[in-house]
């Protein structure tokens, strides 16, 4: 998943753990018996102000993370739990 492909990209990840994302992620994550789910969060600063700032290689990390992830999915992806 998104840990093997951020391997294969180069792109370092930090795991955080928890029992909420305290996203709209907690609602979808429980919905229907439960959907697989991951969030790619990048670092800031100063969230939801006019000032917020982000390093522009943490957002281009996770950008080639995404994409790198994209690639691995096909038709025979599942993500029923």
């Amino acid at each position: 998943g998104l840990l093997r492909a951020a391997e294969t990209e180069g792109v370092d990840v930090a795991i955080e753990a928890g029992a909420a994302t305290w996203s709209d992620l907690d609602d979808v994550f429980v919905a229907a018996g439960g959907v697989a789910a991951g969030i790619v969060c990048v670092p800031l600063r100063y969230m939801h102000s006019a000032g917020e700032v982000v390093q522009l290689s943490d957002a281009e990390a996770a950008t080639r993370l995404l994409v790198a992830y994209a690639r691995t999915l096909d038709a025979a992806t599942s993500f029923v739990r």
